[in-house]
């Protein structure tokens, strides 16, 4: 037997007919919580009790989306909600004012149920009444007997410049709404930023790319590049080489909850004609030529 129990425990024990005594054990250590909880739940505030913090309800989610530009700018959003507040006929209780729950008589208003396991009086939570004491009889109509009803509202997000998708804005008791004892649920609102057709997002940084003949590079340029509220002429050097990057300091996102902006990286990319004229043709081998 002592094989069998150091390698399968007290289960195996069970299974060759061998009872340990300890059945139930575990279960008798579960209910200590709700032991306590009776215990120094009951104690409220005072000066030899523990003040309770005030329940708070359910948070809400939402997303938003908005452009690349409007990202960079910031912008005041007016959205359209629809979160559930404190039914207005029942105040928020679930049943009429003339028709009050009674008392439950599953655990006579205690919220708890006592029962007896070995030397202990262990408590749980009523089935009946969830906990409440009280059983509803009459529900009210409006809300069905659940106290919440779903209310349209129009709410002003402040998005503020640098903001990139996956951002959340918190709106302070705009979520679930609150009722007698109950804080209400603040609204987070997840921020999408629409992708651009040029410009590329790192954090604050920018990238784009110039698209540049091969005499334009050779010869040197100079091209303009729109970027957001901004125009950049961006000067290409006699002889520059493919892929070369060009940096400009302070031109690029604004930094979120930071002063300043991000530096813009332009990125020149040579494009070689996939079809040549005779005269072109013949020009380029001259100039073959004159290179040696």
């Amino acid at each position: 037997l002592r094989q069998v129990y150091d390698r399968f425990g007290k289960e195996g024990l069970e299974g060759r007919g061998v009872h340990t005594g300890f059945s139930g054990f575990d279960d008798v250590f579960s209910h200590f919580g709700d032991i306590f909880s009776d215990i120094f739940g009951g104690m409220g505030g005072g000066p030899f009790g523990f003040n309770q913090r005030r329940r708070k309800a359910h948070d809400l989610q939402m997303d938003t989306h908005i452009s690349f530009e409007d990202a960079a700018r910031g912008l005041k959003k007016d959205i359209e909600i629809t979160r559930p507040v404190p039914c207005a006929d029942c105040k928020g209780r679930g049943y009429p004012a003339d028709a009050p729950p009674s008392t439950c008589p599953e655990c006579r208003g205690r919220g708890k149920v006592l029962y007896q396991q070995g030397f202990f009086t262990l408590s749980n939570t009523c089935t009946s009444c969830r906990g409440a004491g009280k059983v509803v009889t009459t529900s009210c109509d409006t809300c069905k007997g659940k106290g919440m009803t779903p209310a349209r509202e129009t709410v002003a997000v402040d998005i503020p410049a640098g903001v990139a998708t996956g951002n959340k804005l918190v709106l302070r008791a705009k979520g679930e709404g609150g009722g007698e004892g109950v804080d209400p649920g603040d609204l987070f609102v997840r921020i999408f930023v629409a992708e651009h057709d040029l410009l590329k997002r790192d954090g604050a940084e920018l990238y784009a790319e110039i698209p540049v003949s091969m005499v334009d590079v050779a010869l040197g340029s100079e091209q303009k590049l729109s970027v957001l509220d901004d125009s950049i002429r961006v000067k290409i050097p006699e002889g520059t080489q493919p892929d070369a990057i060009f940096t400009y300091r302070g031109k690029g996102f604004p930094r979120l909850q930071e002063t300043g902006r991000g530096d813009l990286h332009v990125r020149i990319r040579v494009v070689i004609p996939r079809k040549l004229s005779r005269k072109q043709k013949k020009l380029l081998k001259e100039f073959a030529q004159a290179k040696g």
